[in-house]
């Protein structure tokens, strides 16, 4: 006895198509969980940082600066706790901006900060984020040029693009 003989009384093509049908659901319900256990759609580097900001910024004529707000994020994709630590408050988040070529064109300015290790535990599984300001020199940007903001979130490395734009 085949599954045809099982189906109701359907012509031969509505068996088929149904035949069909229950193939592809098949194939698409495994492909579905293949892909949810898979890297593919998530980020499994351990402790993975990533930033929300602008994809163009834009140069104010006489300004002294551009306030450029940003959110950074920093995600423990391991099972276990994870410490981070810096070895003062002013290197929880540093950052400077690049040409694609690799030019320095501008990095933050230097200040003074205590002397003080600074500790935070991130649970298993778990975001934190902060929402920065980065003070941009309008002078050392062009306009209708894409730049590289590279950044240090608690110790890991990360970057973003953006274009300047004129007022």
């Amino acid at each position: 006895m085949s599954i045809f003989d099982k189906l109701p009384q359907l012509s031969e093509p509505m068996r088929l198509a149904v035949v069909r049908a229950v193939i592809y659901l098949g194939v698409f319900i495994a492909l579905a969980l293949w892909a949810q256990d898979s890297d593919l759609f998530t980020d499994k580097t351990p402790i993975a940082v990533s930033i929300e900001m602008p994809a163009t910024v834009t140069l104010i004529k006489d300004a002294d600066s551009i306030p450029l707000s940003v959110i950074v994020r920093i995600k423990n994709n391991t099972k276990e706790a994870a410490k981070l630590e810096v070895p003062t408050t002013c290197h929880i988040f540093r950052w400077f901006v690049t040409s694609p070529e690799g030019e320095l064109i501008q990095g933050e300015k230097n200040e003074i900060c205590t002397q003080v290790v600074m500790t935070a535990n991130l649970p298993a599984g778990q975001q934190a984020e902060e929402t920065m300001q980065i003070d941009l020199d309008p002078r050392r940007l062009l306009p209708d040029k894409e730049y590289i903001l590279s950044f240090r979130f608690w110790g890991q490395d990360g970057q973003a693009l953006f274009t300047a734009v004129e007022e």
